[in-house]
């Protein structure tokens, strides 16, 4: 499974990616650099990466608390 790291400055959080061909163009693409938002209590960024939809696309995301208190979304 593929690492990568998503770093705010102030935190760093190891992230995995899936097999999938979405998270295969992400990870071909990166460095990523981006604006940090949040949202209540996840963070979210934009990238100017367009992806086509997957057949087999799913709304569910898995969240997972940090120890920062935020949350992620793989």
């Amino acid at each position: 499974m593929k690492e990568a790291y998503i770093k705010t400055g102030m935190y760093d959080k190891k992230i995995k990616f899936f097999d999938t061909y979405t998270a295969n163009i992400i990870y071909s693409k990166l460095l990523i650099i981006s604006k940090i938002n949040t949202w209540g209590n996840e963070v979210y960024f934009f990238t100017n990466l367009k992806i086509k939809l997957e057949d087999n696309a799913s709304n569910k995301v898995k969240k997972v608390s940090w120890h920062i208190g935020c949350k992620e979304m793989l």
